[in-house]
Order: C-alpha cells, then sequence, then structure tokens
C-alpha cells in the first residue's frame, strides 16, 4: 500500500496503489449517497456506509488490534491509534485502497458540492464507559488544517452498546442548545463542516465499546 505518502496517518488518493483494481461494489454498500443537513451547521449522516460483510470484518480487526494507547485531551477522552499501512490487514486493504479514498473524496465532494484535497488522515478510536467529548467545535481560526470530517461508526449488536450518541448544537440565549442527536450505530457515518459555530458533542459512552474510523478532509479554496 501506499496510501500513506507523506506521514503515518495522512492518506493520498493520488497515490497509485499495489492493491489490485477494486471493485467497489464489493466495499460499499449500494444505497444512494448522503445529503447535506444546513441546521444547525452543515452536516449529514450516511445510513449502510460498507457493505454487511466489510463492515464486519472491520470491526474485527479493531477488536482485536493490540495497539490502542489511551488519551485523555481537554474535551475528550478515548484510546486512539493513528493508521500506519503495516496496520491493515490483507483483507481490509481494498478499503483503504487509492480507489476507495477517491470514492470516499468524491461523496464528500458531492455532499457539500465543493472540491476538497487529496491528502486524507485517517485514524481510529474506541470509546469505552465513561469516554465522551464535551461541547467543543474543531474551528481555529488561523491553526485549522481541515475542514471537514467524516467518521465511520462500528459496534457489535450483542455488545449492547450505550450512549455514544452525537449531539450537535445551535447556539441559544443562554449558552448551547441541542438541535440534533444522532445514534452512532454499526455502520452508520457521520460527517460535520468546521466553523465558528460547529458545536457537537460524543455523549459519554454507558456500556459496551464503540469504535470509529475518522477521516479528516480539507475543502479546497474556491476558485
Amino acid at each position: 500500500m501506499r496510501e500513506f505518502p507523506h506521514h503515518p496517518c495522512v492518506t493520498d488518493g493520488t497515490e497509485a496503489s499495489v492493491v489490485a483494481a477494486v471493485d467497489l461494489d464489493l466495499v460499499y454498500d449500494s444505497g444512494g449517497g448522503p445529503r447535506v443537513d444546513p441546521h444547525p451547521f452543515p452536516h449529514f449522516i450516511w445510513d449502510a456506509v460498507y457493505r454487511p460483510e466489510v463492515a464486519q470484518s472491520i470491526l474485527s480487526w479493531l477488536q482485536a488490534f493490540p495497539g490502542w494507547e489511551g488519551r485523555e485531551q481537554p474535551h475528550w477522552k478515548a484510546s486512539a491509534f493513528a493508521l500506519k499501512p503495516t496496520d491493515v490487514p490483507t483483507s481490509l486493504q481494498p478499503v483503504f485502497s487509492a480507489t476507495s479514498l477517491r470514492f470516499l473524496r468524491t461523496r464528500m465532494e458531492e455532499a457539500y458540492s465543493r472540491p476538497f484535497d487529496n491528502a486524507i488522515k485517517v485514524e481510529a478510536y474506541r470509546h469505552g464507559r465513561g469516554d465522551q467529548t464535551t461541547i467543543h467545535t474543531d474551528y481555529e481560526p488561523g491553526k485549522t488544517v481541515f475542514t471537514h470530517r467524516l467518521i465511520t461508526y462500528f459496534a457489535d449488536p450483542s455488545d449492547e452498546v450505550g450512549g455514544g450518541d452525537l449531539r450537535l448544537f445551535e447556539e441559544g440565549s443562554s449558552g448551547p442548545v441541542e438541535a440534533r442527536r444522532y445514534a452512532a450505530t454499526h455502520n452508520l457515518a457521520s460527517s460535520l463542516e468546521f466553523g465558528p459555530s460547529s458545536f457537537h458533542q460524543v455523549a459519554a459512552v454507558t456500556r459496551g465499546l464503540r469504535y470509529s474510523l475518522v477521516w479528516s478532509f480539507t475543502a479546497n479554496a474556491p476558485a
């Protein structure tokens, strides 16, 4: 694989892949693409991202991965690792192939109606009991490298994961007010556009383990 040419956790969909030509129909579900909801800020929910057997394989890999590291920052707590090519088993290389990366980037471009840079940062997260984020926005003027994020969720139904909902907020007279709430169910994805008012939160997980792959994108400046 050569999907990580610049940094261990950055992919580039323009790079040639050593993976044979990927049939996207064998990786992704055949459903339609997501549509952006502009309220309270641009975002979307994408149901059934991968074919069921692919989503299950990704979950099994994440469950068995030995390199999870506990991390705690001012506004979030979880286990995580930055994805490297050597972390990906051969059976899942098509998911991270140049063809698949271009497909994800195209879906983002179609949803948000703007072009995106080729570089895509990929990280994996595991949220267990008590892990969460506080209400925050990832937008930092002059510092923000990425402008949009896509999060694909994975969880074992038998694990009966509780909590971990994605909450989106709008500004109220006395502070942030919840405007949208989405359950982070298995094989679902959410996407957010970063902005000064893109306040969101991952609610605390109350039971079980919830896994996710987080894909960070940068929208190109309008021509």
